[in-house]
């Protein structure tokens, strides 16, 4: 998995991969919010078929992520795990780790799905 920033590069990639949209940023000392993306680099040829219900799947969870529905977010995760040849795995296993943590003690008014560097 290769990680893009930004979503002027995550388009120009798209072309030609399936990217998928990851995490939002904002870096310290600055005000704009930044995307990380993902450019899936080997997709297995017996996911070829599925591809596009994984990739919807993904936008899914990640919209729902936003708006804290915890238990969306687990139930997608656990059909997400291994797909992709596994390439986002990590970053599953960081979200559902995220999302168990909020969902176990819960957040308060302030929280964002944007994170703070």
């Amino acid at each position: 998995m290769n990680i893009v920033i930004g979503e002027d590069q995550a388009r120009q990639m798209s072309e030609r991969h399936t990217v998928l949209p990851l995490d939002q940023f904002v870096l310290d000392g600055r005000n704009d919010i930044i995307r990380s993306y993902c450019v899936v680099s080997n997709i297995p040829l017996t996911e070829m078929p599925q591809s596009e219900h994984w990739y919807a799947l993904h936008v899914k969870m990640m919209e729902n992520y936003n708006k804290k529905n915890w238990s969306f977010c687990q139930q997608a995760i656990e059909h997400l795990m291994g797909k992709w040849n596994g390439e986002l795995d990590t970053f599953y296993l960081n979200l559902l780790n995220r999302v168990t943590q909020y969902e176990t003690s819960g957040v308060d008014e302030a929280w964002s799905p944007i994170i703070t560097r």
